[in-house]
């Protein structure tokens, strides 16, 4: 299906945009699951725009929720750049406030999101960084997640190496 969306497209009525409409039915297990988050993020990038509109009413009805899965972030990273302006703006309104962005900062998965929502020119991205270094005096002791912490400026260093 991915390959069919990016090289096929997909006008209204076809077979593909049936066969689309059938896997948008599970979008919220599809976003979840370890495979079928490709799939959505193929809709994202090359589906209609009332697809992108299913896909994110399923992201709405539990954004946090999908910020700290595994693959539920990759599927709202990639949603956050190709969805609607709209939607872009509910998911900007309810993951861009400062308690928001502190918690997604703190999670081995939800990091990732923090990085992205940092890049977006709507966000204050020094005064939201200030704000979660003052509000998270330790990370917790996580090897998961150093990366993006790191190259957003959440974190000044790499952590230290377990002593066994």
């Amino acid at each position: 299906l991915c390959r069919l969306l990016e090289f096929c497209g997909c006008q209204q009525g076809s077979s593909t945009d049936r066969l689309v409409a059938e896997v948008l039915k599970e979008t919220g297990n599809l976003c979840r699951h370890s495979y079928g988050h490709h799939v959505i993020q193929a809709v994202l990038e090359h589906g209609e725009a009332r697809h992108r509109r299913l896909v994110a009413a399923a992201l709405l009805s539990n954004l946090k929720g999908f910020a700290k899965h595994r693959s539920g972030s990759y599927v709202l990273e990639t949603a956050l750049s190709y969805c609607l302006p709209e939607d872009q703006a509910a998911m900007l309104g309810e993951l861009g406030s400062m308690e928001a962005l502190t918690e997604l900062a703190q999670d081995p998965y939800g990091c990732f999101v923090a990085r992205t929502l940092l890049q977006r020119p709507e966000i204050d991205s020094e005064a939201a960084k200030a704000c979660v270094k003052e509000r998270t005096w330790h990370f917790p002791d996580s090897r998961q997640g150093w990366r993006p912490r790191l190259e957003s400026g959440l974190i000044s260093r790499r952590p230290r190496e377990r002593e066994v």
